[in-house]
């Protein structure tokens, strides 16, 4: 009987550490995050011989989904835009590129330690862009000056996802992060990029 008891106590004490070591690095609760990122945009596969590094921003707004009991981490509902701006490396034309994501994700942040978590993200919707072109009339002989630029405007169906590092003291609001962002548009520009972002987070 002395046994039994001895072995029921330890598992309390067991059960109760374990508890408060998950606590002690659980992430600080959200209910809305405000979350900025800036950095390089790179045109992957096809699409990077006419298109050439570019730089843009994001900005995320992500909504908490209410707690699972048996996950450590939390999960969000995330709307995100930004705007991106390429330039080209073609000879028979010069042009600039400007991309405008509308997307919906569900987002997903898992702890490491009391500081440090991982996070992860999926998402789709559209992608708003314009190419204003300039032809080179070495390539172009009889060109008309109204012939001579063009622009273009799309629409496209967008996927995303993305991993991301996540800084954050349990007592600040604020965060920082660094993520990599996959962005696949069809239709129109089919094509990949890789996105390479640092940014600031704000619990609500």
């Amino acid at each position: 009987m002395k046994i039994l008891k001895a072995i029921l106590a330890a598992a309390i004490v067991t059960s109760l550490g374990a508890q408060e070591l998950t606590e002690s690095i659980a992430p600080p609760k959200r209910v809305m995050e405000v979350q900025t990122s800036a950095g390089v945009m790179l045109p992957l596969g096809e699409i990077a011989s006419i298109l050439t590094p570019g730089y843009g921003a994001n900005l995320r707004l992500a909504i908490d989904i209410p707690d699972f009991s048996a996950f450590r981490g939390d999960f969000a509902i995330s709307g995100l835009t930004g705007v991106s701006y390429y330039g080209t490396g073609v000879e028979e034309f010069e042009a600039s590129v400007l991309l405008i994501p509308l997307l919906a994700g569900l987002q997903m942040r898992y702890p490491i330690t009391a500081q440090l978590s991982a996070g992860a993200e999926l998402g789709y919707g559209i992608t708003y862009g314009q190419m204003n072109k300039t032809y080179n009339e070495e390539f172009y002989p009889g060109i008309t000056e109204e012939q001579k630029t063009e622009t273009v405007q799309v629409a496209d169906p967008t996927f995303s996802a993305v991993l991301s590092a996540i800084y954050q003291n349990q007592k600040d609001p604020w965060h920082v992060y660094g993520e990599f962002q996959f962005f696949h548009q069809s239709e129109t520009v089919q094509g990949m990029f890789f996105n390479i972002l640092l940014g600031v987070g704000y619990r609500i």
